[in-house]
């Protein structure tokens, strides 16, 4: 494979992040604070004209649009949509470890086996992942930016640096955050984690 420097990207803010809530399926429109951190994310776009591939969620691609990423170097993937949560949609965990103890807790001890109430089989958003994971593995340029979610972001994580299935949920993933990897045909390796340095002002 050729190698390559890959930069996972979290969408900015939403009116949801602030109390931290699972939103997935929901078509979801930034906040004026994620547009001001979008904004400064031109930072990051501006520094290679590498190809963007991007979620098709609104969040995303008005993330995007804000930076200036420019939809010419577009490409949509629906496979990184972020999970459906069915029932769980627009709740906090704290609500769903209330109304459903024993799913909460399998949730996080069995990852495999688990699917959202009325949502999306982990299984089946794992293989979507691993699918992606496979397409910038094979990607033949040098660099590439990924546009997408927290729980894909992770998922990605997973994959491409080879890790057990559980451990995608060690890593923070901020909204409008940078993750960067260096991809060759030995692996993977993380080179930078959840950086947020272009959202301070004065840089």
């Amino acid at each position: 494979m050729t190698p390559k420097i890959v930069r996972l990207i979290r969408h900015a803010s939403t009116p949801a992040t602030a109390g931290k809530r699972f939103v997935g399926r929901t078509d979801m429109s930034l906040s004026d604070k994620g547009r001001a951190e979008a904004r400064r994310l031109g930072r990051v776009f501006s520094a290679s004209r590498a190809n963007i591939w991007s979620s098709p969620m609104k969040r995303c691609l008005e993330t995007a649009g804000l930076a200036g990423a420019g939809t010419r170097r577009i490409k949509v993937y629906e496979d990184l949509r972020e999970i459906d949560f069915g029932l769980w949609e627009g709740l906090t965990f704290e609500q769903i470890s209330k109304i459903d103890p024993k799913k909460s807790r399998f949730w996080l001890s069995d990852f495999s086996r688990f699917q959202f109430p009325g949502g999306e089989k982990m299984r089946k958003f794992d293989g979507r992942t691993a699918r992606m994971a496979r397409k910038i593995r094979s990607h033949p340029q040098d660099q590439l930016y990924v546009l997408a979610h927290g729980g894909v972001i992770r998922g990605l994580l997973r994959h491409l640096l080879e890790l057990p299935a559980n451990a995608q949920f060690r890593f923070e993933i901020d909204p409008a955050s940078v993750t960067e990897l260096r991809l060759s045909r030995w692996g993977g390796s993380l080179t930078a984690l959840n950086d947020k340095s272009h959202l301070r002002r004065g840089k």
